[in-house]
């Protein structure tokens, strides 16, 4: 009886370990580096090792503003986004904490002529 016990304890903890997911939740705003206007129609998608046709790719609004989501199965990854406007420089942002709820700001400078 003993063993049953243990067994089954055993087996709900690992179920709930395998069954674990992550949500990502990232918002924010992109900004220019000298006017420190928002700046609309920004690509922003996560960076991936994986070559993904699922991941989702989403765009600054007229405002700036940009609101990623995603779930992940298993531990909670960390989480990098880049974004890319044409005439400014590609940028790369590592995010340590999965579920923000401040509003992160992207600073973008622009290319040299």
């Amino acid at each position: 009886m003993k063993k049953i016990k243990i067994i089954i304890i055993i087996l709900f903890v690992g179920t709930l370990f395998i069954s674990c997911d992550c949500l990502v939740h990232i918002q924010g705003v992109v900004i220019d580096s000298k006017t420190r206007l928002p700046i609309d129609s920004v690509l922003v998608k996560e960076n991936v090792s994986c070559d993904c046709s699922e991941r989702e790719v989403i765009y600054t609004d007229s405002l700036g503003f940009f609101e990623y989501n995603s779930m992940v199965g298993g531990f909670c990854p960390k989480s990098s986004l880049s974004f890319d406007k044409e005439g400014y420089k590609k940028k790369t942002k590592k995010f340590k904490s999965y579920y923000r709820k401040d509003i992160v700001t992207v600073v973008l400078k622009r290319k040299k002529n």
